[in-house]
């Protein structure tokens, strides 16, 4: 009887490694839309020796991240006139499909990151085209049109730069941070379950982000003026804040333990006990823009934007030195600040990893007390390629994944 038991424990064991799924990074900011992976089997030291890069591939030009499910990594960027959506193999870069997408001179170039949920892709074009693919061969389920115009599905105010929201899956539903608190889909038809009033006299380019409101499913909308918690299923919105945000908003909303980080022209906390909204705090400590903190062990990490830069304009970004700081959660009280390139960022088994904007990637361990480079390397391994990192790196499966604008996508191995 003993055996027999050991025996078929261990035959369940080898059952769940043979037959369970792979990681995935489903999303815009992965998994919990809040930049960190779940994944603790990989190598921090990996970048000692230099980037040990297992493929690279030209996705064309774009600020989009990847996204990867079930081994398939999916991309978009710039063709003539199109967007170039393609499917490749996570692990040898080996090349599925390719689809072209129409979008016209000038906004051809994506900013928003697709989101892949079982069986379908969806993709937002930097015109508003909004797409559901099949993710097995890119065949179209539906299509429809987000923005101003008359024919337009789901009507927008137009953001200046195209739309840069991603689409982020929440049960049934697609759902958009476009408006005054959000837009949801029905994600297998298209049609607009529920929406808010049109927002014009401000663009947003930040995402949704799904949150639980005492036990109510719920997603985060940063609107132009307020930040909304809103029931996904129905459109209530639970309960909303004003912002001080003004002109332009790329940040998003990071859930934290006690509450909802969110930095426009100042960072704050806000909690809602009972669905009581109430800030906890408000200040400069961490202020954001195109970078989005990380949060890690009840602190929050990124690049300070502690200055005005002009719109699209990198040569600062990529040449100056930036405040990296580690900020309480809890009390927005700063634990250190480091100067250092302006990086974008993302974390996984307690360490970061850094970005530069110039495609210098840091591996590195952090904490309250201070940070510890652990390993470094240039992704680009000197070679003569566009110098302009504004897209966070991705670590799944063992692998990490960064791009640049240009349309270089690389792929390191940080397996153990």
């Amino acid at each position: 009887m003993k055996n027999f038991l050991v025996a078929g424990c261990l035959l369940v064991l080898v059952s769940g490694l043979l037959f369970s799924d792979p990681p995935s990074w489903p999303q815009w900011r992965g998994p919990n839309g809040n930049g960190v992976s779940p994944e603790a089997d990989w190598d921090p030291n990996c970048l000692g020796g230099g980037a040990g890069v297992l493929w690279t591939a030209d996705i064309g030009a774009g600020y989009s991240n990847v996204v990867i499910e079930a081994g398939r990594l999916y991309a978009v960027g710039s063709g003539d006139r199109c967007m170039v959506v393609q499917s490749r193999d996570a692990a040898t870069g080996e090349a599925k499909w390719r689809k072209e997408v129409e979008t016209g001179s000038g906004w051809q170039d994506p900013e928003s990151t697709p989101a892949i949920d079982q069986d379908n892709l969806y993709v937002l074009a930097k015109n508003g085209t909004l797409l559901c693919l099949h993710a097995a061969d890119a065949s179209e389920a539906w299509r429809i049109t987000v923005g101003f115009g008359e024919t337009a599905q789901v009507k927008t105010g137009m953001m200046g730069f195209g739309f840069a929201t991603s689409p982020i899956v929440g049960g049934g539903l697609l759902l958009l941070n476009v408006n005054l608190s959000g837009v949801a889909l029905d994600k297998e038809t298209g049609k607009v379950v529920w929406e808010s009033g049109i927002a014009w006299d401000r663009s947003v380019y930040s995402s949704p982000v799904l949150f639980d409101q005492d036990g109510t499913r719920a997603a985060v909308f940063t609107g132009p003026k307020s930040l909304s918690v809103v029931a996904i299923d129905t459109g209530r919105v639970l309960w909303s804040v004003p912002h001080p945000g003004r002109g332009d908003i790329e940040a998003d909303p990071v859930p934290v333990a006690g509450g909802l980080f969110f930095t426009a022209l100042h960072g704050c906390l806000v909690q809602a006990p009972g669905g009581a909204p109430r800030v906890r705090w408000t200040g400069d400590s961490l202020r954001g823009s195109v970078s989005t903190p990380v949060p890690l062990g009840g602190y929050l990490y990124g690049t300070d934007w502690n200055r005005t830069v002009g719109n699209w304009d990198w040569h600062p970004i990529q040449s100056e030195p930036w405040p990296f700081k580690c900020v309480e959660a809890a009390t927005g009280k700063v634990a250190w600040t480091r100067s250092m390139p302006w990086v974008s960022q993302a974390a996984a088994g307690g360490k970061l990893l850094l970005l530069d904007a110039n495609g210098i990637l840091t591996i590195a361990r952090v904490d309250e007390l201070g940070m510890e480079v652990i390993s470094s390397a240039d992704v680009l391994a000197g070679a003569h390629r566009p110098r302009l990192f504004p897209t966070p790196p991705v670590l799944c499966d063992g692998r990490i994944y960064v791009r640049n604008y240009a349309g270089d996508l690389i792929c390191i191995d940080a397996r153990k």
